[in-house]
């Protein structure tokens, strides 16, 4: 929780989507509910590197932090009757990195309101708007290549790999962006896909998308009174643990 606290809460866009420390806190607090609720704190020792592929067979398969998860393969091997791909989870907060997040347009919006009520901008999970939240996060001030550096030194793997695998892609993003199928962007750009994978782990990222996937499914009210006393109480803990 102090990662959450020290290197995602000061790095939530203050300026502009989350205007208040008590906004960012509550993201914080809604997206450490549900990473615990997946027990990624309990599943590895280094939560930056946590990787869930699923297996339809078997459900969760946690894997290495530097194996990628061919959703597809998985899908097709052992998901058919399931007619989709099979679900990915990385970092601190747990975000699926396979989502409905593909578009067919490289500029794509990357920002959409979720509800009326809710003041916050929402990024949308396609590669170019991962990107640009991990640029956001950190004022602009690195790039991506540094970012994805930045978060493979912290999940304790090669930064030099994470980049050949995530860079040096046989298409270039616009070609996979204007791929709509589902399906045949993961046949043809799992490089894509790794970089929006590894950036995910990006604890600012991470706790963004986290959040945000439990505002989509539970609505603005942070879901079942049950999850209510125990977001409260993880908000108090990061009120003591953030930085002012």
């Amino acid at each position: 929780m102090y990662r959450v606290a020290t290197g995602a809460i000061p790095y939530l866009h203050p300026a502009t989507d989350y205007p208040t420390r008590d906004a960012r806190i509550t993201m914080a607090a809604v997206a450490t509910y549900w990473s615990l609720s997946e027990g990624v704190f309990n599943k590895v020792s280094n939560v930056i590197g946590y990787n869930n592929c699923e297996t339809c067979a078997s459900g969760n398969n946690y894997i290495a932090p530097a194996t990628s998860c061919n959703t597809l393969a998985c899908r097709a091997a052992v998901c058919p009757a399931k007619q989709r791909q099979c679900t990915w989870q990385v970092g601190i907060g747990a975000p699926q990195v396979v989502n409905a997040g593909y578009s067919t347009n490289i500029d794509y919006v990357c920002t959409s309101k979720l509800a009326p009520s809710l003041s916050y901008a929402r990024p949308l999970s396609n590669l170019p708007c991962v990107q640009e939240t991990a640029l956001k996060a950190y004022g602009y001030k690195l790039s991506i290549s540094q970012i994805l550096s930045n978060v493979a030194k912290a999940a304790g793997v090669s930064a030099s790999n994470v980049l050949a695998k995530t860079t040096n892609c046989k298409l270039s993003d616009a070609e996979c962006a204007k791929r709509g199928s589902t399906d045949t962007y993961l046949a043809n750009c799992q490089c894509q896909l790794d970089r929006k994978a590894w950036l995910l782990r990006d604890p600012a990222v991470s706790i963004t998308y986290s959040a945000y996937e439990w505002f989509a499914d539970r609505g603005v009210g942070y879901g079942t009174t049950s999850a209510l006393p125990n977001i409260a109480a993880l908000k108090a803990i990061y009120q003591c643990l953030s930085p002012p």
